[in-house]
């Protein structure tokens, strides 16, 4: 169970402190778990921005490729996380 589920364990009626400190803690694991996969994803898609030509997407997942969907789903995922994308 999360902290915020145990804070209600037994009929427990937390406080609005209780609820907030669950949440800040819950909030920090969370930050902990995904803070390095988006750093990765944020890398990614800046190298792409600022060094991979438009035009080699336009090869690669351009019409006529069967795999087009994958290449631009794998190129487009890094690039969304980018704020500067």
């Amino acid at each position: 169970t999360t902290k915020v589920a145990a804070l209600r364990a037994d009929g427990h009626v937390p406080s609005l402190a209780e609820r907030v400190d669950a949440a800040v803690d819950e909030t920090k694991d969370i930050f902990r778990s995904v803070w390095l996969w988006v750093l990765l994803g944020v890398g990614i898609g800046a190298a792409i921005h600022g060094w991979v030509p438009a035009d080699f997407f336009v090869r690669f997942a351009g019409p006529g490729n069967p795999f087009a969907v994958v290449v631009a789903t794998l190129a487009g995922v890094p690039l969304y996380v980018n704020g500067a994308g």
